[in-house]
């Protein structure tokens, strides 16, 4: 993000607070098909479950090697 020029200010230059002050409209354009969020969506809930799983299995085995 690049900062923006502001009268309002402390400081001479800041940076943007919204979607809306940088680009100048309200919302962001979403081009995503809802096939392509669906495998989005999958795709980081199986690596999240994987990595939850490897933390849970090795903090079972560091307990166990105590």
């Amino acid at each position: 993000m690049k900062p923006v020029k502001t009268d309002f200010n402390a400081f001479e230059w800041r940076f943007p607070r919204s979607f809306k002050e940088i680009n100048g409209y309200e919302y962001e354009v979403n081009l995503e098909s809802p096939k392509d969020k669906r495998q989005r969506v999958w795709r980081a809930t199986k690596i999240s479950v994987g990595i939850a799983l490897s933390v849970y299995v090795w903090l079972i085995y560091s307990l166990h090697t105590l």
